[in-house]
This record gives structure tokens, C-alpha cells and sequence, in this order.
């Protein structure tokens, strides 16, 4: 449906109201009797965890790992409800409070224990440990106290208070075991950190002295020492270098001069003249042979003759004349080349000794980086270890502390708030059960009847209807009822057994028929029709019902006259209608036992005739495709030209007479029934009178 009609969904209601009633007391029944013998009490407790008697924000060291000096959370409680809601400890408290006698015969008792955690409910209260951002504070003691109830559900209200005082008990007891357990496995565990963490520091320490004794003089506080020492050494080459040119230069003029010397003294003789000694002799041929030689090249006379006389000279003297000089200056000469010769050796060594030292300086600064790293790696290392220890050392002092704390029963604990007491009424209470169930007996009900409206598709009102033909019917026929009025006679008696109400005044259901006639009569006369079919889609679509009043209802307008024709040949009811009985009709016409005269009847209405159908035949379709029945239906045209003539048909998808007579008649009436046609039936219909001239449809409300 296009849009949704309150209402027309009502009349839905109406129509099934005994599905609705029917299943409505069956479950109205059915949840009294749930709530009477309802028993189920819950009986609940509240439990804290306790701010501490001592304050122990100020006792730890930073931000604390251990558990006991933490807020006890929501994960922390779940941790606490494994133990105590395990399947042994439950089976402990069956046994020990004699719970669920009769099921721990047939059953064995892990069963029940499952069974029983299904009646057991914790929950938290005013925790903010839900969210991870929340998770964060809880390290820096910033949780107010929170709390948990938990209650359990049984059918003796006082085994639950006594199942949950029980429950209680052991959340009690396993927080304490334990907190003592996680405190003194915490202070074990960071002694075993804090040992383990000396002997590492003690071997860190090792490596560094190793490393300073090896590499001392590379050590990074030493660069600036070795960068100093370097450029001095340096500096200190550099004038040995100076020195060591100067000595060489020195040492050279005093060779000079002792070549120039004579090594001994000269002899005067007695006449006055300087006797030539070997070695001034010697002197003056090698002063001329290095003169010719320079001059004339070795092998010239001169050269070969001077050099053949230095010879002789040198062999024959053997050298003495110099090792025994005589001569101050040149022995002066002589200590002074040779002192000059010792101070050379002397600076060569101390440069030997400082260039050692300077490769030394360079070494030491280009290896300095390395040892630096390597250095730093160690002393970070060593810094490290050194903040964990303290670090450790702090939470050892705190373990031990909250150790004490747990010992003395000062810490954070849980405690109970609001022990479990006795519930007087069943839970939920019986009423608010009994109230529950007439609650969803009427929404059952309610279902049922929608269910049966969806299931049987059927149309629900004028709306709905003419959401499927696009046309709005012509009217709505209320329900019709009998009156079963006192002072009737038999003739009005018929009638109201008939459901033939369109003769009445002020009457809400002779007013839709008066609107239907009124309708047609405009339209027929627009079209220039005089005759009409009426039918359905099925028998009790209350098609001869509307017909009937249309008819009626047509004769109490003092300018019209109407003619019932019943073509319905297999089960013929227009004569009952008017308490007519058997009368000669359309089979008898058919046969010619009977003319037209003696087929028409009057009932006690004016203006207004009945062609009944006679005796039933079954062969309905044929007689009414007969060249019979079209010269009747010629007939009664042409005869009764200043009447309104009214064909009842059978129903359209029953049999198919109604499609066999079409041709004969100017206009169709589609009457379908409220609640009872369905969708798929209309369809079906109107394609069966896709070429009649169908003027409308008529909604029977039924």
C-alpha cells in the first residue's frame, strides 16, 4: 500500500476479532498461570574496594607496576570472578548449602555448576576503567574507590541470600590470598632484578677500566693534550730542521778552512827562506792538480804528470804529514769539525725521536673518534643500567612497603557495603510477570491476526482497493446484520433474514445503497445503458445480496423500474430472497415449457419484477450461450424498454458463465468483499472483463 489507513487496519481487527480473542485468552491464561507458580528470588550484595587507612600515594617511587599499589579495576575483579565462579568452587557451594537437591539426583553436579553461573550477575559500579585513556590514570592513583554487586537468583529465598553472603566470602578471601601473593611475588622478583642488574653493572665497570688502561692515551677527555702536544712537536721539527741546516753549514766552512790550513807549521832556514815541507809540497800539487783538472780534464799531460807526482808523494809519506800535524789552527779546526759533526748525530736522533713522538700525537687524534664512540657506548651503558638499578632499587623499597601494608591490612581491600539480605517478593515481582505476559498475549494476538491478513492478501478497505485498480469503488456496503425486529410479517421477516435492507429509512446501510443506485443510474444514463450485469470473484462475496438492494433501492425512485434477471442456473436464490419459492424461470423458458409472461413474478414491492433461473441445471455455461438466451436477452431489452434490467451472474472465477453471457449486457458491476477477496483474485477478475464496459466496483464490507 501507498499510504498507511488506521482504520481500514481496524476493520481488519474487527473482522478476525475471534482469531484475536482466541489466541489473546490462550496466552492470557497460560501467563497467569506462569506468574502463579513463578519463584525466583535474587538476592544481592554490594562490595567497595576501600580507600586504604594510609595514605601510599606519597611511599611510591614514580609510577608503580605492582598490582596492590594499583586501583582494583574491571579487569582485576573479572580475574577475582574466574576463581570464584569456577566450576570446582561452584560445586563446593552446592554441596556445601545442599542447592538444586532434586536436579544433583539425574544430574551430575559440573552441569549444574554451569547451570548456576547463568544465575549468578556482577556487575560494576562507578569504575572508569571501561576505556583504555581511562587505563592510563589508574598507574598515577587517580581512581576514586569502585565497587561491584553481585546477586544470584534461586527458587528459596533463603539459600540466595545465603549463596551470595557465600559468594562474598570467597571474593574476600581470594583478594586477599592474592594481593600477599602478588606483593611478595613482586619483592622476590625485583631482588632477582636488582642482582642480576649489580653483576652487569660490575662486569660494565670492568670493560671501562680495561678500556681506559688500554687506550689511554686516546681517550677522549686527552684530544685537546694530544692536539697541543702535537702541534708543539711539530713546531719543535722545525727548528731542529732550522738547526740541523745551520750545523751542516757550519761543518762545511770549517772543512773549508781546514783544507786551507796547514798542518804543520813552516820551517825558516837559516839563510832566512821557507823550507818546503812534504805536506806544503803536497798542498801546493793537489791546489795544481785541481786547477788542471778543472782546466784541462783528466787526461791532458799536465793532469796525468800532477796527479802521477801526488802519488808518489802520498806513498812515500804515507799520510803522516797529516797525522801529525803540528799546527794550532788546524787541530782548533779539527776538535771544532768534530764537535760540530757530534751535535749533528745528536739532532738527527732528537729529530728521529720527535718525528716518533708526532706520529704518535696523529695516531692518538685520528683514533681519538673511535675510542671516543666506544667510549660513550660504554659510559651510556653504564648510565643506563645505573637509572634502571635506582629505578629498581625504588619499586624494592615500594614492594616492600606495600608488602608491609598488605601484611598490616591497610591497603586497598574490598569490603562489603550492603550485605545480601532476604528478598520478600519474586523477581521479577508476579504482577509485573502477569502484567508482562497480558502484554505480549496482546501483541500476539495482534500479530496473529496481521500474520492472517498478510497470509490471506486480502483487500483491507477502499483505499487499499483502489491502491490495486487505481478507481475508487463506488461505495463502501457497510456490514449488514439481521434485526431480528418483533411485529415483522412474514414478507419484512424474509427480507431481514435476506439481509434485503435498501427499502428502509434512516438507515446508514439503505443510505450507501441509495449512493450506489444513484451513482449507476447517472452513469448508465450517460452511457446510454439499460442493462447490467452484477458478479464476483466468488460465491460469498455477497454479489446476489448487493443486486437484490440495488434493485430495491432503484424501485424506490418513483421514475424507475427494475428487473431482476437470476442467471446464476446452478444455485438460483433471487426467489428466496423475496420469499417467492419455486417459480417458473430461465430453464423452463429455455426448454419452452414456459413463455416470458409466466416466468416474470411481482414480489410485494412496486416498480420492480424478478425473472427467477428456475429449475438448477448444471449445464449453465451452454444454456446461457444459446441462441436461446440471446433472443431472451433481446427480448427483454426491447420489451421492457422503460425498466432497468439487472443480470445476477455466477461468480467470474468459479465458473464461466459470466464470460459466456457478456456480450449480452451493457455495462458490469464488480462487487468484491471486504477481508475476504484477495488481490490476486481482483486481478484475475478484471482481466476476465478486460472487453465489458465495467462501470465500477462495489466494496462489500460483509
Amino acid at each position: 500500500m501507498s499510504a498507511f489507513y488506521p482504520l481500514e487496519y481496524f476493520s481488519v481487527l474487527r473482522r478476525r476479532k475471534w482469531v484475536f480473542i482466541a489466541v489473546f485468552t490462550v496466552l492470557a491464561i497460560s501467563a497467569a498461570i506462569y506468574a502463579k507458580n513463578w519463584s525466583a528470588y535474587t538476592s544481592s550484595a554490594t562490595v567497595e574496594v576501600a580507600m586504604p587507612e594510609i595514605e601510599i600515594n606519597t611511599l611510591n617511587a614514580g609510577d608503580s607496576i605492582i598490582a596492590t599499589g594499583e586501583a582494583i579495576a574491571d579487569l582485576q575483579i573479572g580475574r577475582l570472578r574466574q576463581k570464584v565462579l569456577s566450576t570446582n568452587s561452584l560445586a563446593e557451594i552446592i554441596a556445601h548449602l545442599d542447592l538444586y537437591a532434586d536436579a544433583r539426583k539425574s544430574t551430575p553436579i559440573t552441569y549444574i555448576a554451569d547451570n548456576m553461573r547463568n544465575n549468578i550477575s556482577l556487575n560494576l559500579v562507578s569504575t572508569t576503567l571501561a576505556n583504555s585513556a581511562s587505563a592510563n590514570k589508574a598507574s598515577a592513583q587517580q581512581l576514586s574507590a569502585i565497587a561491584f554487586v553481585i546477586s544470584f537468583k534461586y527458587s528459596d529465598p533463603v539459600l540466595a541470600q545465603k549463596t551470595v553472603n557465600e559468594l562474598v566470602s570467597r571474593f574476600l578471601n581470594e583478594d586477599i590470598k592474592e594481593r600477599r601473593e602478588t606483593a611478595e611475588k613482586t619483592s622476590l622478583f625485583l631482588q632477582g632484578q636488582i642482582d642480576s642488574l649489580s653483576k652487569s653493572l660490575e662486569e660494565q665497570e670492568s670493560k671501562i677500566a680495561e678500556f681506559r688502561s688500554k687506550n689511554g692515551f686516546t681517550q677522549s677527555d686527552s684530544l685537546n693534550f694530544n692536539q697541543q702536544g702535537s702541534i708543539n712537536t711539530a713546531s719543535r721539527l722545525m727548528n731542529i730542521d732550522t738547526e740541523i741546516t745551520s750545523n751542516i753549514g757550519r761543518i762545511g766552512a770549517l772543512e773549508a778552512q781546514l783544507i786551507q790550513t796547514d798542518p804543520h807549521l813552516q820551517v825558516v832556514g837559516d839563510d832566512g827562506d821557507i823550507i818546503n815541507t812534504p805536506a806544503s809540497q803536497y798542498r801546493i800539487l793537489e791546489t795544481q792538480y785541481a786547477s788542471l783538472t778543472a782546466k784541462y780534464g783528466p787526461d791532458h799531460p799536465d793532469v796525468i804528470k800532477t796527479k802521477r807526482e801526488l802519488e808518489a808523494l802520498r806513498s812515500s809519506n804515507k799520510g803522516s804529514y797529516r797525522n801529525k800535524a803540528d799546527n794550532p789552527a788546524y787541530l782548533q779546526l779539527l776538535t771544532q769539525i768534530q764537535s760540530a759533526k757530534k751535535q749533528q748525530q745528536a739532532l738527527i736522533k732528537q729529530k728521529e725521536l720527535l718525528q716518533i713522538q708526532q706520529e704518535e700525537f696523529q695516531k692518538a687524534i685520528a683514533d681519538n673518534p673511535e675510542a671516543e664512540k666506544t667510549m660513550a657506548s660504554l659510559s651510556r651503558d653504564y648510565d643506563n643500567m645505573m637509572m634502571l638499578y635506582r629505578d629498581l632499587k625504588a619499586k624494592k623499597l615500594s614492594s616492600d612497603i606495600n608488602q608491609n601494608i598488605e601484611e598490616g591490612h591497610v591497603g586497598r581491600r574490598l569490603a562489603v557495603i550492603d550485605p545480601a539480605k532476604i528478598p520478600l517478593s519474586t523477581n521479577p515481582p508476579r504482577k509485573m510477570l502477569f502484567a508482562g505476559g497480558l502484554i505480549f498475549a496482546f501483541v500476539s494476538a495482534l500479530s496473529s491476526v496481521i500474520a492472517l491478513q498478510i497470509l490471506s492478501q486480502s483487500v483491507i478497505g477502499p483505499h487499499h482497493l483502489q491502491s490495486l485498480v487505481h478507481v475508487a469503488p463506488f461505495v463502501r456496503v457497510p456490514h449488514l446484520k439481521k434485526t431480528n425486529k418483533s411485529g415483522l410479517n412474514e414478507f419484512e421477516k424474509t427480507l431481514d433474514k435476506h439481509l434485503v435492507i435498501a427499502h428502509q429509512t434512516r438507515s446508514k446501510e439503505a443510505d450507501a445503497f441509495r449512493f450506489l443506485r444513484t451513482q449507476i443510474l447517472q452513469k448508465m444514463e450517460k452511457e446510454n445503458c439499460r442493462t447490467l450485469a452484477i458478479s464476483s470473484p466468488r460465491y460469498s462475496d455477497g454479489k446476489t445480496t448487493i443486486a437484490t438492494n440495488l434493485a430495491v433501492s432503484i424501485a424506490q425512485d418513483l421514475k424507475q423500474t427494475a428487473l431482476i434477471v437470476d442467471l446464476d442456473l446452478r444455485n438460483p436464490s433471487i426467489t428466496d430472497f423475496f420469499g417467492l419459492g419455486a417459480h417458473p424461470g430461465l430453464t423452463e423458458y429455455i426448454s419452452e415449457t414456459a413463455s416470458v409472461k409466466d416466468c416474470l413474478v411481482r414480489p410485494p414491492f412496486e416498480r420492480i419484477s424478478l425473472f427467477p433461473a428456475g429449475a438448477p441445471i448444471d449445464q449453465s455455461s451452454e444454456t446461457l450461450g444459446s441462441p436461446e438466451m440471446k433472443k431472451l436477452a433481446e427480448e427483454l431489452k426491447e420489451r421492457y424498454n422503460d425498466r432497468l434490467i439487472i443480470y445476477d451472474l455466477p461468480p467470474l472465477l468459479q465458473q464461466d458463465d459470466p464470460l459466456v453471457f457478456l456480450p449480452h449486457v451493457d455495462a458490469f458491476i464488480l462487487v468484491v468483499r471486504e477481508g475476504k477477496t484477495t488481490t490476486d483474485e481482483i486481478k484475475r477478475s478484471l482481466e476476465i472483463l478486460e472487453s465489458a464496459n465495467v462501470l465500477g466496483i462495489v466494496l462489500n464490507e460483509g
